[in-house]
């Protein structure tokens, strides 16, 4: 599928040809920068009119780039928000008139998971799940990439983007327009550690960040030294100025990848765990088998790899989950006793066996229905074989689901 796309948010007029979500066939730019410059950061209105002169003529040499005719496209995509409404209208409306004429589908993109979903074309083999830290321009935020179009908001800025604090920054050191590029090269000239700027904190939202008591700390201290005719390291400011930012970012972002890992943990290990060690039965493994297709489904992975990983570790399992009941579990070693030298125990010693082993064996399965186990206990089935079996049945159902749950969440940590 060839996709003609746009994109025209802010101060670049874009049009690339994407092959199939992951090969980009052209990439046509046209930056408004060096105009922008002139007046220290985007001027909307300016913005829109270049805008409008240059994508037409962007279009026709992406496709050119591209190898491909009108005709060979598939889909038009354009970012639709959030930008500048002026600058973002002229790409809509042209997308809109192209699908139209092309008779093709219009795709709406927002413009921050057009951001995220880029690292797909750097990294073709990347794949959800993943974490998302997405800093551009006016926005910043943490994301939890869950599938390709399922993502949620872990963390943002309240106020300023990081993007807008270095823009403002460089401003007032004199730097030129955008800021991020210029402050960068100043503050590898210095070692930094000489002024105490601000890191905020929002309360009961660890996640979140805020720049603009930052950008403010900036200012102040630069226009109080020019008013004192004190002399300003610059190099250092810019230094200090770009650890506070990371300051703000890193250890959140890390805390989120923590916090990500933690729940995936107590889902995927931890539940599935627990009812292993509290309930090895039939009914949990009807649950086991459930969560595992759930999982399956979301996966998306190699079902044949799975299912040999899953064997193997279901083979090796088995026996050692079946010695270690035995060492355990005295009824059920006296149990197995007694089948082999039924002489050797009395009608009341075996009655009191069997009804040990059904209590233990019957679970939720043994709850809901009266189970052979108890049958057999209270002397319907006469074959004392048969609870046994069933209680070694049940309990092998719900430790192979266990084993099949955390095979296919080591699988999806290993991929």
């Amino acid at each position: 599928m060839n996709i003609l796309a746009f994109e025209s948010s802010c101060d670049e007029t874009a049009v690339a040809v994407v092959r199939d979500g992951r090969t980009v066939l052209s990439d046509a730019i046209l930056s408004q920068a060096d105009m922008h410059a002139l007046y220290g950061g985007v001027v909307p209105e300016i913005a829109s009119r270049k805008h409008v002169e240059a994508i037409a003529g962007l279009t026709d040499q992406a496709l050119r780039e591209a190898g491909v005719r009108k005709k060979d496209i598939d889909a038009v995509a354009v970012t639709y928000a959030p930008g500048l409404i002026g600058a973002v209208l002229v790409g809509v409306s042209f997308a809109k008139s192209v699908a139209y004429a092309l008779g093709v589908p219009l795709i709406p993109v927002h413009h921050i998971r057009g951001h995220i979903a880029a690292n797909y074309l750097a990294f073709p083999e990347l794949a959800p799940p993943f974490l998302a830290l997405a800093i551009s321009g006016g926005n910043t935020l943490i994301v939890d990439v869950r599938d390709y179009t399922d993502m949620a908001i872990l963390g943002a800025t309240r106020d300023d983007a990081a993007g807008e604090c270095f823009d403002k920054a460089a401003r007032v050191l004199g730097l030129p327009y955008p800021g991020g590029r210029p402050m960068d090269q100043l503050a590898q000239q210095s070692k930094g550690g000489k002024y105490v700027l601000p890191r905020a904190h929002v309360e009961g939202a660890p996640l979140d960040m805020s720049f603009s008591g930052l950008k403010t700390a900036v200012v102040n201290l630069v226009h109080n030294a020019r008013q004192k005719g004190e002399t300003l390291d610059a190099a250092a400011l810019a230094r200090d100025f770009a650890r506070a930012v990371s300051d703000e970012l890193v250890p959140r972002a890390v805390e989120a990848l923590l916090l990500a890992a933690c729940i995936a943990l107590g889902v995927y290990v931890g539940l599935p765990l627990a009812l292993v060690v509290l309930q090895p039965d039939f009914g949990t493994a009807l649950v086991y088998v459930v969560i595992f297709a759930i999982m399956l489904f979301c996966s998306k992975m190699d079902w044949k790899l799975i299912v040999t990983i899953i064997v193997s570790l279901v083979l090796l399992m088995i026996p050692i989950w079946y010695f270690l009941t035995l060492s355990s579990d005295n009824f059920r070693l006296t149990r197995i006793l007694m089948w082999l030298n039924p002489e050797a125990y009395p009608d009341e010693a075996r009655q009191i066996i069997n009804a040990q082993i059904a209590i233990g064996s019957g679970g939720w399965f043994g709850k809901g229905v009266i189970s052979v186990g108890s049958l057999a206990s209270l002397g319907y089935i006469s074959d004392d074989h048969t609870d046994m079996i069933f209680s070694i049945i049940c309990e092998a159902f719900g430790y192979v689901g266990g084993i099949v749950v955390i095979s296919l969440f080591l699988l999806l940590i290993l991929r």
